[in-house]
């Protein structure tokens, strides 16, 4: 026993004094490579959507007066437009009444058709209208009513109109609700037309 104690306790202080290797870890590097993107010469930026611009045409146009109000064949869109003046028109007052209801009827007449209905008697110095405006006025008891017999027949003449589209911005594109309207009468004076509300005016 006395000779094993002093071999291990070389090798036991032998062993302790062996220096332990130092590790130093190995830095990662990490290369992004980025390709640039070319931007094409012609490329453009979208315009943002705006109203569209009212259009003005000159028109063939048909005027005929009536008791309370006056109609008007337009040629560009084949329609009979009514303009029908309130009641207070007939008062006693003699103010200008320059507003009413505005409606637009289709032409559908033809030629070959009754012009006329004789049942249909005018007071003296009156007309019943005739073709176009004679069958939009025969057969809509309303118009019938609300406007009364023809003062005078139909004149042709050149109008114009300007419309002015009505609507809102949606989804990135001018979603159309409705138009507004300006025609030129016979004698030149001119009737604004709001088809939302079914009124027309008079300046």
């Amino acid at each position: 026993m006395k000779r094993l104690f002093p071999i291990l306790s070389v090798l036991f202080f032998t062993a302790c004094s062996l220096a332990t290797p130092a590790i130093t870890p190995t830095p990662i590097v990490i290369t992004a490579v980025t390709t640039p993107t070319a931007i094409p010469a012609t490329a453009t930026v979208a315009a943002a959507p705006s109203y569209p611009a009212p259009t003005q045409i000159n028109i063939a146009a048909v005027y005929e007066p009536f008791e309370r109000g006056f109609m008007i064949y337009l040629s560009d869109r084949k329609q009979i437009w009514v303009f029908i003046r309130p009641t207070l028109a007939n008062t006693t007052t003699n103010l200008p009444v320059n507003f009413g209801q505005w409606l637009a009827y289709a032409d559908t007449f033809k030629d070959g058709e009754p012009e006329t209905d004789p049942t249909f008697a005018a007071p003296t110095r009156m007309l019943q209208p005739k073709r176009g405006f004679g069958k939009v006025w025969r057969e809509s008891a309303p118009v019938r009513v609300g406007i009364g017999w023809a003062l005078d027949w139909e004149v042709p003449y050149n109008a114009s109109l300007t419309t002015y589209p009505i609507g809102a911005i949606e989804g990135g594109k001018f979603n159309h609700k409705f138009s507004f309207h300006i025609i030129t009468l016979l004698d030149g004076s001119s009737v604004h037309v709001n088809e939302a509300t079914y009124m027309w005016s008079k300046q």
